[in-house]
């Protein structure tokens, strides 16, 4: 079994090395192809293109990383290949430590079949612990949004009711809201620059698409409705944050309600 295992670890790596290099050189033949001032600055480098392609990924699952990382608050252009060539540079190693601690100890029965069991639960753990992290990175900023949001909207209907534009009153908010919760600010500061750029209701449902709650959903949409209805945004704000203050107290009391009866 241990033999057999070494053997599936030499595979690994050295399929590793090939996909790695493969995927270098397609870099480079795409940048010699692609003469553009954008291709010669290639985000992340073609290095860590390369490391980042070096294990496949199902679409799907490429996707959600994509996803999580735009919920954990990285929006820079190369977050995806940076996360996944991270990972995979650490898989690599591990790899490549087993592979060569197991060399050294082939003359020792119990001390190699210590370091590849090992070497291979380690190899294991470099893939799944990363997408656990960044999920619970994710999660946690997301929480923390949701629970921000009614205060937030509060003082967005309060600018309103003073006669501030919404855009406004959101880059308002945002500088005041900085240090406390600097994860609402952020979101904030990129509203209002893609309502610069389009239409508040498109922002908001840019916003609804990053963070993915259903209160979110909901403001994205009654801002769409109050603008092709020409209804006051400040009412509407208003009464929605009054809305999502109760449905906030709701579950705080549902949750301190299972406390409950767990303790008990």
């Amino acid at each position: 079994m241990i033999v057999n295992l070494l053997t599936f670890l030499s595979f690994l790596m050295i399929l590793f090395v090939v996909l790695t290099t493969g995927k270098l050189i397609q870099a480079l033949l795409r940048r010699e192809a692609d003469v553009t001032d954008a291709a010669r600055e290639s985000s992340g480098g073609l290095f860590v293109q390369a490391l980042a392609g070096a294990i496949p990924q199902l679409s799907g699952e490429v996707e959600s990383i994509r996803h999580d990382l735009s919920r954990a608050g990285n929006y820079r252009r190369d977050a995806l290949n940076h996360y996944l060539a991270l990972r995979n540079t650490v898989i690599g190693l591990t790899m490549a430590l087993t592979l060569a601690a197991g060399a050294l100890a082939v003359t020792d029965a119990t001390l190699l079949r210590i370091l590849v069991i090992t070497g291979t639960v380690l190899t294991i753990s470099a893939y799944g612990i990363p997408r656990i992290v960044l999920g619970w990175i994710a999660n946690r900023r997301v929480v923390q949004i949701q629970n921000s949001l009614p205060e937030c909207l509060d003082m967005i209907a309060m600018s309103l009711t003073g006669g501030v534009p919404l855009r406004d009153a959101l880059n308002q908010v945002a500088v005041e809201i900085g240090r406390s919760n600097p994860a609402v600010a952020t979101e904030f500061e990129i509203i209002g620059r893609q309502a610069s750029a389009g239409s508040m209701g498109q922002a908001l449902r840019y916003f609804a698409e990053r963070i993915d709650v259903p209160d979110v959903k909901s403001l994205a949409s009654i801002i769409s409705q109050t603008e092709r209805l020409g209804t006051h945004v400040a009412k509407a704000m208003k009464d929605y944050s009054d809305t999502v203050r109760q449905t906030h107290r709701r579950r705080v009391e549902e949750r301190a309600n299972r406390v409950s009866v767990q303790i008990v």
